[in-house]
């Protein structure tokens, strides 16, 4: 019987640790509490499997034995509340910044993350006081090559991970000015050079955006700043103005997490700074 949780295995999987994983995730459909035989049911294992994957991460805490049956442990929320410390700080610290960011331009202004190596996640959104704005929404989770601050985390990406999603078919596609996969690969080197992203129309006919890198003291990339909204406002500033104001403002949150805008790994080129 086919997993309704399982994902697809590949040649570098480690079959019991996906396996624990894929039970670990069952958890996440409601009732959130489930008996031995139906996760064997849903997972499509034997009994015997699931009772001693439950024995054993019930043994670290990942799960806990209640009257139903089993749910998740508190160690699954403390993990889960280490990771996302960092990116309570990159938002604490980016929080103002956004909104001064949204008063300057008088457009919408977020702060993206990346989620694993193909998606970015919205922390933060500051909505432009414009009737006619951009309109994201905090949680909300976006590809990495259709957006501004999404093609900024694409662009300094690993070189590995950024090959291998620069490489995946097919890109999807939103719009038809969304880029082709030959065009984007051009798009990620022209950021890596100049340090910032601008987009017409990628991914929401009628909207443009600009994307800059926000760095820690390490000289990773830990979340991207973005402005969105109208193309007929915003057009005629991503020659103009608006460059200079978001690396600005990004090398300001990049201060406030003790990094620096220039001083990163040397693999590729270094990200323009605002002067």
């Amino acid at each position: 019987m086919a997993s309704e949780t399982a994902r697809p295995r590949t040649v570098y999987t480690v079959e019991a640790v996906a396996s624990a994983l894929d039970l670990l995730g069952a958890f996440e459909a409601p009732p959130h509490t489930f008996g031995m035989a139906e996760l064997s049911r849903r997972l499509g294992m034997t009994k015997n499997q699931v009772f001693r994957l439950l024995r054993t991460m019930e043994d670290k805490g990942f799960v806990l034995r209640v009257e139903d049956g089993y749910t998740l442990g508190l160690r699954i929320f403390e993990l889960a509340s280490t990771a996302t410390q960092g990116h309570d700080l990159v938002k604490a610290a980016a929080g103002p910044e956004l909104e001064a960011l949204c008063a300057r331009t008088g457009e919408t202004s977020y702060l993206l993350v990346a989620q694993g190596k193909t998606r970015a996640l919205c922390l933060d959104v500051i909505e432009s006081p414009e009737l006619i704005r951009g309109v994201l929404e905090p949680g909300v989770v976006l590809p990495l090559h259709a957006g501004g601050a999404s093609k900024v985390l694409l662009a300094f990406l690993s070189p590995e991970d950024r090959e291998a999603y620069l490489t995946q078919q097919p890109v999807e596609r939103f719009t038809e000015h969304t880029l082709t996969p030959d065009e984007l690969r051009r798009a990620v080197e022209e950021i890596r050079q100049r340090g910032y992203a601008t987009v017409q129309e990628e991914h929401v006919i009628g909207a443009d955006a600009i994307g800059v890198p926000i760095w820690n003291h390490t000289g990773k990339i830990v979340a991207a700043l973005g402005l969105v909204g109208p193309s007929y406002r915003v057009r005629p500033r991503l020659s103009g103005d608006l460059p200079g104001i978001m690396l600005e403002t990004a090398a300001r949150i990049t201060a406030k997490l003790g990094g620096q805008p220039d001083r990163r790994p040397d693999e590729g080129s270094r990200p323009a700074t605002a002067r």
